[in-house]
């Protein structure tokens, strides 16, 4: 037995079939079950109650067994002082040798089944690990409710980055400019390096970085330095003796300190995604970009975006994906569309979000149209709801999708999705 099942038929069954009473016999008479708290205190506010002749507004505790209502200290607690019903699953009060409330209890196992508990509720943890409880189910859900709760994820989750971008905002005293260099940084080094990027970015400061806006060999050379990418010696590398060289002079003028941070991994990385060429490309993005913030945020289309990330590292990386072993054939190396595709997803259009709000500009729909536009990210995620006959045909699906499985399915929050409370509504 579980607490959520008795939540979910508490909030979702037809009363008056089952002609509740209370364990000392009063009809009760649920006119509304109140409203579902999702936060400290009784399981559902407001609740409309006809128990007898007498009519009640108040609130619902939910539990197990009634003697959970000592076990969790409510009896101590003023928020649940305004119960007007206990609705357990068994009462144990006198098993237990407590004292019983002056709180009219229903205990649901005299009305229905454990097994009709289940199937009503189809929450009972599967024999056979699933990728989501609903999987055979949610790809037959109504596509109408399926695609606007997907579209409010979406918009969830731009919301939920907004808030890692007003943390940004602080630290960087509301310096738009600074913020965006730390988010592409970071996100320059998708999956192994993303938080290696993240304190490199925290060393090699944005200021620093427009000092050297003119000198795309000093910012590989400041980047590389400070990541540990020219503590192996490549003495026969002439290339390598250059960066090794600006990086030890610019690191006694600008007084930078060595090995905070941690070296960039390449196991598991395509040549592609090495940590050197992507470091390489992002020297050679704000060479030719100084003022990144303010160019994007007056794009319309979104071809200006694939054409302003459209970068190529140095002459030296196109022949070279590590230091001293040349690579052949020649290779621009410039930033694919798919790798684009996920700056924008999140760091450029999460950003441009945040500062619509903070303007209270209407044109944050832009971003939500943006996002219609971008190819969808395939990942385990989207694969696995694909696998389950949800698909993702664009960035907003992906996202949300994304939203949905780590923070509703991973924690069980079944009753606080349109998806799910449609799967488990009782007929």
């Amino acid at each position: 037995m579980r607490e959520e099942w008795l939540h979910f038929f508490w909030k979702n069954v037809k009363y008056p079939k089952l002609g509740l009473t209370t364990l000392a016999g009063d009809s009760v008479q649920v006119i509304s079950p109140g409203q579902y708290n999702h936060h400290a205190g009784p399981d559902f506010l407001e609740a409309h109650l006809k128990i007898r002749q007498q009519t009640w507004i108040g609130s619902i505790e939910v539990h197990i067994n009634s003697s959970d209502w000592y076990i969790h200290k409510h009896h101590d607690d003023h928020r649940y002082a305004n119960v007007i019903l206990h609705v357990v699953w068994s009462d144990d009060i006198e098993e237990v040798g407590l004292k019983r409330l002056n709180i009219p209890t229903v205990a649901l196992e005299y009305f229905v089944s454990v097994e009709q508990l289940k199937k009503q509720c189809n929450l009972e943890r599967p024999k056979k690990r699933r990728f989501i409880i609903c999987e055979k189910d949610i790809g037959s859900t109504n596509e109408v409710i399926r695609r606007a709760w997907l579209e409010r994820l979406y918009v969830e989750r731009l919301e939920d980055k907004c808030a890692e971008v007003n943390e940004l905002l602080l630290m960087t005293k509301h310096n738009w400019e600074e913020v965006l260099y730390i988010l592409l940084l970071r996100n320059f080094g998708i999956h192994q390096n993303k938080e290696i990027f993240y304190q490199l970015s925290r060393v090699v400061k944005h200021r620093l970085v427009l000092k050297l806006k003119d000198k795309t060999r000093s910012l590989e050379a400041i980047l590389m330095g400070c990541s540990g990418l020219l503590e192996k010696p490549f003495s026969k590398d002439s290339y390598w003796t250059l960066l090794k060289k600006d990086y030890e002079f610019l690191k006694n003028k600008f007084q930078l300190r060595e090995r905070l941070v941690q070296k960039p991994y390449f196991f598991r990385l395509r040549p592609a995604s090495f940590p050197t060429i992507r470091l390489a490309q992002f020297a050679n993005l704000y060479s030719l970009h100084s003022s990144l913030f303010s160019t994007i945020i007056g794009f319309k289309d979104i071809r200006e975006f694939y054409a302003f990330f459209a970068v190529s590292p140095s002459e030296y990386w196109k022949t070279h994906y590590v230091f001293g072993k040349y690579s052949s054939p020649k290779r621009e190396h410039r930033l694919s569309t798919r790798f684009t595709e996920l700056l924008l997803i999140n760091s450029v259009l999460p950003l441009i979000f945040c500062f619509y709000k903070w303007r209270s500009n209407s044109l944050a729909i832009d971003v939500v149209d943006m996002a219609l536009s971008i190819n969808p990210e395939n990942n385990k995620i989207t694969r696995g709801f694909d696998r389950c006959g949800v698909s993702s045909n664009n960035a907003l699906m992906s996202q949300a999708i994304i939203q949905l499985y780590k923070n509703y399915c991973t924690k069980h929050r079944c009753l606080e999705c349109a998806i799910g409370s449609n799967l488990l509504k009782v007929k």
